[in-house]
C-alpha cells in the first residue's frame, strides 16, 4: 500500500523529472505576458497563455482533479481555504529566470504545457500538506493539542520544520537532480526557500484552525 511518505517521493521524482526537460528549452517568458506579448481572451478578460492553458486543464478536467487556479471553480476545491497556488505560480516564474536560458524560441508551445504540468505538480506537492498533517493529528491527537497549547505559532512552525529531518530531505532531492543531470543547487534552493516553506505554512493554517476549534469548544 502507498504511504503518505512515497506518494510525497513520487511527486518529487516527477517534478524533478519534468524540470530535466524544461531546463532543456529556453524561458519562453512572453507565455507568462499579456496582450501584445502572447496574451490570450479569456471570456472577458485578458490572461496570459500560460495561466489560459491552465485554466483551460481544469475545466477540461473537472471531474478528476483539484481545482487550484481557477476561481470559478471553487466549489470542487479540497485544500481548504488556504490556496498558495497564485504565488507558487510567480516563485516557479522567478526560478526560471535562474534555471533556463533566457530568451524565446521555437518550443514556445512546448513550454508552456511544461509549465503548466510542472505547476500542477508543485501545487499539488505543497499543498498535499493539508493530508499529511491531518493524518498526523488523528493518530496523535493527545501530543498536537499539547502542541497547541504553547499558543506560539513560531514554535509550532519550528517543529513542522524539524519534523521533517530537513538536511537528509534536502539529500534526497540533490541525489534525485543528480540522477537527472540538473543543478542540484538550483533545486535544492527552491524546495528549501519556496515548496519546504509553503508546505508547512499549509500545516501551520491547519494547526491554527485546530487550535481555533478547541478554544471553542
Amino acid at each position: 500500500m502507498e504511504t503518505y511518505e512515497s506518494y510525497l517521493d513520487k511527486l518529487d521524482t516527477e517534478i524533478i523529472e519534468l524540470l530535466s526537460i524544461r531546463q532543456q528549452i529556453k524561458i519562453n517568458c512572453k507565455n507568462f505576458k499579456v496582450l501584445e506579448l502572447g496574451g490570450h481572451q479569456l471570456e472577458d478578460t485578458f490572461t496570459s497563455k500560460l495561466d489560459n492553458e491552465i485554466f483551460k486543464y481544469e475545466i477540461e478536467h473537472m471531474d478528476k482533479i483539484y481545482k487550484l487556479f481557477n476561481d470559478n471553480l471553487k466549489e470542487n476545491e479540497i485544500y481548504e481555504d488556504l490556496n498558495l497556488s497564485r504565488i507558487v505560480k510567480q516563485s516557479y516564474i522567478s526560478f526560471l529566470y535562474d534555471f533556463c536560458e533566457y530568451g524565446d524560441d521555437e518550443n514556445t508551445d512546448i513550454a508552456c504545457r511544461l509549465d503548466k504540468d510542472i505547476l500542477l505538480k508543485l501545487v499539488e506537492r505543497i499543498h498535499f500538506g493539508y493530508n499529511i498533517i491531518k493524518f498526523k493529528y488523528i493518530e496523535n491527537i493527545e501530543f498536537y493539542n499539547k502542541l497547541f497549547e504553547s499558543n506560539d505559532s513560531a514554535f509550532i512552525l519550528y517543529y513542522l520544520y524539524n519534523y521533517i529531518y530537513q538536511p537528509t530531505y534536502l539529500d534526497i532531492i540533490k541525489e534525485k537532480s543528480k540522477q537527472y543531470d540538473i543543478c542540484d543547487i538550483l533545486v535544492c534552493t527552491f524546495y528549501k526557500n519556496v515548496i519546504i516553506p509553503y508546505y508547512n505554512e499549509i500545516q501551520l493554517h491547519f494547526c491554527n484552525h485546530i487550535k481555533r476549534q478547541n478554544k471553542i469548544k
